[in-house]
């Protein structure tokens, strides 16, 4: 569970669980288990909400070089988890290589498209990235649901879409997926 789950969560359904358990025996299996994990900090911002936009971890680009969001502030970022092994993940990409069309070349300047697969290895993902011929910038968290990002971004299922802002805020954490007909106005909406 502590793979799959943020730590906020784990710590609260450990403290319904420790209510319950009159012998103490499960409460101690968990702490065990997850005691580390319970005790991780999220980023937060000032309001006390996490801050996955702010970001300051790199990840490795196709051609071997380090990536981090912070080498995007000024543009729109159209954030898309995915795998290999993940047919839904697979199946929008048409429609994604349809949203890069669909944008004039100035607007293309303004939009980054980010792929950040949690393929287990990096033979894995570069034999995907070269078969899909997909634009945008493709890097890699290895690990599947153990993956860094995976965490970090507490993915639990991909596709998963995130819009983040020029300003590097997040805009929409559950962005639509591309084959959806109002996923090119949001990413419009916030270049202007």
């Amino acid at each position: 569970m502590g793979e799959k789950t943020n730590p906020e969560t784990v710590k609260r359904i450990y403290t319904e669980m420790e209510k319950e358990d009159k012998t103490g025996e499960y409460t101690a299996i968990v702490k065990e288990k997850l005691g580390k994990w319970m005790k991780t900090k999220l980023p937060k911002n000032a309001e006390g909400k996490l801050d996955i936009a702010s970001a300051d971890f790199k990840l490795q680009g196709f051609d071997g070089k380090e990536i981090s969001l912070a080498d995007f502030r000024g543009k729109v970022i159209y954030v898309d988890f995915w795998a290999s092994w993940c047919g839904p993940c697979k199946q929008q990409f048409p429609f994604s290589k349809k949203l890069h069309e669909q944008l004039t070349d100035k607007q293309k300047k303004e939009v980054v498209f980010l792929y950040i697969s949690i393929d287990n290895t990096e033979e894995i993902w570069k034999k995907a990235v070269n078969s899909l011929q997909l634009g945008g910038v493709h890097v890699l968290s290895p690990g599947g649901w153990s993956s860094f990002v995976a965490k970090y971004y507490q993915i639990n299922s991909i596709p998963r879409y995130l819009l983040i802002d020029k300003k590097g805020n997040v805009a929409d954490p559950n962005a639509k997926r591309p084959d959806d007909e109002n996923t090119l106005q949001d990413i419009l909406n916030l270049i202007e």
